[in-house]
């Protein structure tokens, strides 16, 4: 057994593995620019509060907690791309030593440090801390939510109010807070019928929860404006519920063969009568964070079914503190105990290499695309981005005045994407092209170029929707001098080409 030492409170072990963490989220926190979906966030984060945040939410797909968060925090904290992600960066900095200190209440310390170091190392949750959106705070209450969850079972009264706001901030942070939120009620209604207790031993958690229903009502209604918005073109196959699932789960789990150890774990976490017992004061527990966990995946599977396209793997940052504790429970029960050790430190090692990927999904390069443009265009030039979505990033960084147009159908400097119809935009596409090009000879100064901004070569070949795309670039060769093709900004998972054009009068 390590010897427990204290620092600030906590087990040596502990605060070093929220060391560790906190070192892999702030490092190389700002090295790279902002990628689409963080420009989308600070744009509308900018605006009045709270009345221009929910105005501008109503075309978007999310709740408005982290906007309005970010509205205060980036006037406190600067406008760089590390200021801005730092409060990312916090989030996820806490859960490490939040999800060690719940381990400990739950399973014991042994439990409590498996679980800090499944949350300071994961790759995925590394990459979200190290972005200015909200999945990292979506991780954080969620944990809060399960703690306060399993003390209102346990000592009810004033407690349930305390979980009541933690779920009501989770409601508020990400829609997928409504999957834990039922889960978490479901499990509440297994255990009370599981032990048959009396309706009046329910009553104070149904307040709460009728207090939870009453005061997320406002946002509901606009939840139901917002489910018609899917940020997926409709050539994208629907797959399969195993597609599905596989995508869920992917990023939380490892391919082979660290899969295996993956799953014996977290089977082993589950195993309710394994050598590491449960405290007798944690009641319930093992319950709620099975259906904190496994529960929320499998319902999220159900939810999405019909949608086109994977979901993002990172939504499943509401299941993930809850898995760290079946992991961390998994570890700490490995007989003979000396093996936990080699263990946890192969789990270190993978997480490690696979950092690089996960981060390498929020690297964008539209930073040095707009800071190459804005140096070399002239006053009569002007900007022609495609797709509309890559406008967003580099308006971000981009401050000259030239005329824009964001293909398909926005003839204007784009800041936002309204997610609202977008898949109806892109379905008249075809018809855009010549709508575009009419629109590129009026804007067009004398004597001006026209940059065109686009990364051609990562799109679909379908003909019907991006394809239009490259029908675009063939009539703007046909009509047009290409003059000067810049093909440095590859590196990254959002890029774009810029080709430059003049008339061939000029």
């Amino acid at each position: 057994m390590l010897k427990r030492v204290s620092v600030w409170g906590m087990p040596a072990g502990a605060a070093v593995l929220t060391i560790a963490g906190a070192w892999l989220r702030l490092h190389g926190l700002g090295r790279y620019g902002f990628w689409r979906d963080e420009a989308q966030c600070l744009f509308i984060a900018r605006k009045a509060f709270p009345a221009g945040i929910v105005q501008a939410l109503l075309h978007e797909a999310h709740p408005p907690l982290y906007y309005a968060l970010q509205h205060f925090w980036m006037p406190l904290a600067g406008w760089g791309e590390f200021r801005v992600r730092l409060l990312s960066a916090l989030f996820g900095i806490l859960l490490v030593p939040a999800l060690y200190l719940l381990g400990r209440r739950l399973f014991g310390p042994w439990a409590g440090l498996g679980a800090a170091l499944w949350g300071a190392v994961a790759p995925l949750h590394v990459a979200v801390s190290q972005t200015a959106r909200m999945y990292s705070l979506l991780a954080l209450l969620a944990l809060l939510s399960l703690w306060l969850l399993i003390e209102a079972w346990q000592r009810g009264g004033w407690w349930w109010a305390g979980y009541a706001l933690a779920a009501l901030a989770l409601l508020y942070t990400h829609n997928w807070g409504l999957l834990l939120w039922a889960c978490q009620n479901g499990f509440v209604l297994w255990m009370g019928l599981r032990r048959r207790l009396p309706l009046r031993r329910l009553v104070p958690w149904l307040i709460s929860q009728g207090v939870v229903g009453l005061l997320y009502l406002p946002w509901f209604l606009i939840l139901l404006r917002q489910i018609p918005i899917i940020a997926v073109l409709p050539f994208v196959p629907v797959p399969t519920p195993a597609e599905k699932l596989r995508q869920l789960a992917g990023d939380l789990l490892a391919p082979w063969p660290m899969l295996l150890l993956w799953l014996a774990l977290l089977a082993w976490g589950m195993w309710p009568t394994k050598p590491q017992p449960i405290s007798p004061k944690a009641d319930g527990a093992l319950a709620g964070v099975v259906f904190s966990s496994i529960g929320v995946l499998l319902v999220g599977l159900l939810v999405s079914l019909r949608t086109y396209g994977q979901v993002p793997s990172y939504v499943t940052m509401v299941a993930f503190p809850a898995l760290c504790l079946l992991l961390g429970r998994g570890l700490a029960g490995v007989r003979p105990a000396w093996l936990a050790v080699p263990l946890g430190v192969l789990v270190v090692l993978f997480s490690l290499q696979q950092l690089p990927r996960q981060q390498f999904t929020f690297k964008s390069t539209m930073r040095e695309v707009a800071q190459a443009v804005e140096r070399e265009a002239g006053p009569a030039d002007m900007i022609l981005i495609a797709p509309d979505y890559l406008a967003t990033t580099f308006n971000i960084y981009y401050h000259g005045s030239q005329p824009q147009i964001a293909f398909p159908w926005t003839m204007r400097r784009l800041e936002e994407i309204d997610c609202l119809g977008w898949n109806e935009r892109w379905l008249r596409a075809a018809e855009a092209v010549p709508a575009t090009l009419e629109a590129v000879e009026e804007k067009l100064g004398a004597g001006g170029r026209l940059w065109f901004i686009a990364a051609l070569d990562e799109f679909p070949d379908d003909e019907a929707y991006y394809g239009q795309i490259r029908r675009l670039k063939q009539e703007l060769d046909s009509r047009y001098v290409l003059v000067r093709s810049i093909r440095q900004f590859r590196n990254g998972s959002e890029w774009a080409d810029v080709y430059v054009y003049r008339r061939r009068s000029d």
